[in-house]
């Protein structure tokens, strides 16, 4: 890690140092505030601001993605050579990560029909998993 953030010209600070662990040590892409509450147990000091800033620094150096949500919130993830696509549930906001990328042709045509540059996408397909499912019924 502390090579990684010293080649991105990241300042380390306890804090930023432990946001930057949280976000890669996560399985799925996490709020601010999900980052918050998990680094507020080490730095009891902790602003949400912080967090903010820190996650905005990381993507702009390129080691976090923010991810736009529908309802306009905005999840973070680790910045990897691989991009994720997600099924999420409306109801308890549980995440599967899809394991193949549906959207590869798509995005070749498109590139091809319009020549414009795709560089990244994301998928997120909204509906209700089994379980709360079971629970309207």
């Amino acid at each position: 890690m502390k090579g990684v953030l010293g080649m991105a010209n990241f300042r380390r600070t306890a804090t930023g140092d432990a946001i930057y662990a949280c976000l890669m040590q996560a399985s799925v892409p996490l709020t601010a505030a999900d980052v918050y509450e998990s680094v507020r147990a080490q730095h009891p000091k902790l602003a949400l601001t912080t967090v903010y800033r820190t996650l905005d620094r990381l993507c702009t150096r390129g080691l976090a993605v923010r991810e736009p949500e529908a309802d306009g919130a905005a999840r973070y993830r680790k910045a990897t050579q691989a991009h994720h696509h997600y099924l999420v549930c409306l109801k308890c906001n549980k995440r599967l990560t899809l394991d193949e990328c549906p959207l590869h042709e798509v995005t070749e045509n498109l590139a091809k029909d319009t020549g414009f540059d795709i560089t990244e996408h994301q998928l997120l397909l909204y509906g209700y998993c089994p379980n709360c499912r079971e629970k309207e019924h």
